[in-house]
């Protein structure tokens, strides 16, 4: 008591905040020391750990989510992240897509924190429409990342010039483009230099990996949407089925979009049918958690792959409603139909969650 009654409070101060440091330093010990030992199990994969470790990690900075929350602190800290992003130069906290009527159904765009599927057959131009969003919305300040497991660096390259140059794949793989169509391939590079839109070429990883680079890229370069091109690519755990693979993919992906704050934006693969078939949500491969962990999932529709009418299906939206809407492909991009958006239902996602 002595010692509390001549304490002054320059004192007090110093002694909380060495307390406040002595718990950091146990926190990180502590999580360094469930990463060692995750690290000397059987199963070891260094990935899995190096993920695991840095999740460990950010919760013992206090970077990482708690379990629970006093409900009045958990809606005052939303409050102070809305006010934050209301005074910054990023005037919003949703990655618009750059589609008026998807903005317009999706409350402003995709929201930061939420983890959004975008599915359709092969070939229909899931990959076109994610880099369209992606440009988009690191146009509008929020720098993003696409994520490919599929295509080499030279292949999106190559799709960015189509897309923006006015080129054609075989002009560049024949070498036979004039020197006039240089210029606009160089005009297309210093345009994509611009905006903040990031390519990791990503074959083969897991999502251990996945969640280590976003962690680094939300930290370095600020990252507010990431595309995953696709989920069906991500390397799973052997000796899963197929469908205990999916799950614990995409509830992996759910929880690094919440715990990182970013819109994910996943393409997925939908279920062979025939062409011109209208798809459902019923059509996602391999596993209904998809669904069950989305918060939004869209499927691109075209009836034949050379149509220049394309339907976008809002099948799913947690906080919002679900609409038909119509979009035009002119084998290049996406751009926004002549239609109004059709809403599918008039109440908000029929009370699913």
């Amino acid at each position: 008591g002595e010692l509390i009654t001549k304490t002054t409070p320059g004192h007090v101060l110093y002694h909380a905040e060495e307390l406040a440091k002595w718990a950091e330093r146990r926190r990180v010990v502590v999580a360094l020391e469930l990463a060692l030992a995750e690290a000397q199990t059987l199963s070891f994969e260094p990935d899995e750990v190096i993920g695991f470790a840095q999740q460990k990690l950010a919760k013992a900075k206090g970077t990482g989510s708690d379990d629970i929350e006093q409900i009045g602190e958990m809606m005052s800290i939303y409050l102070g992240a809305l006010e934050d992003a209301r005074s910054s130069k990023v005037q919003s906290s949703v990655a618009q897509t750059g589609f008026r009527e998807l903005d317009e159904v999706l409350s402003g765009g995709i929201p930061l924190g939420s983890y959004a599927i975008l599915a359709a057959r092969p070939s229909i131009g899931k990959s076109a429409m994610a880099m369209d969003i992606a440009h988009h919305a690191a146009g509008s300040g929020h720098p993003s990342l696409f994520v490919s497991l599929e295509m080499s660096n030279q292949q999106i390259s190559q799709r960015q010039f189509v897309r923006d140059a006015n080129m054609r794949i075989t002009e560049m793989q024949t070498l036979s483009y004039t020197d006039e169509k240089v210029f606009g391939m160089l005009k297309a590079c210093d345009e994509a230099r611009k905006i903040p839109l990031y390519v990791w070429q990503a074959s083969g990883a897991n999502v251990a990996r996945i969640e280590s680079r976003l962690r680094a890229e939300v930290a370095k370069r600020g990252i507010k949407l990431a595309v995953i091109d696709y989920l069906g690519l991500i390397r799973a755990q052997e000796g899963k089925s197929i469908y205990e693979r999916v799950t614990m993919i995409s509830n992996d992906l759910a929880r690094i979009s919440k715990q990182l704050n970013i819109a994910l934006l996943v393409l997925c693969q939908l279920g062979r049918q025939a062409e011109g078939e209208v798809p459902g949500i019923s059509n996602l491969r391999d596993s209904g958690a998809i669904e069950q962990d989305a918060d939004i999932v869209m499927l691109l529709h075209r009836e034949k792959r050379d149509s220049e009418t394309a339907s976008l299906l809002l099948e799913k939206q947690r906080n919002g409603k679900i609409a038909q809407i119509t979009l035009s492909f002119n084998g290049k991009r996406f751009s926004d139909g002549f239609m109004q958006a059709k809403p599918l239902h008039d109440n908000f996602n029929n009370g699913v969650f």
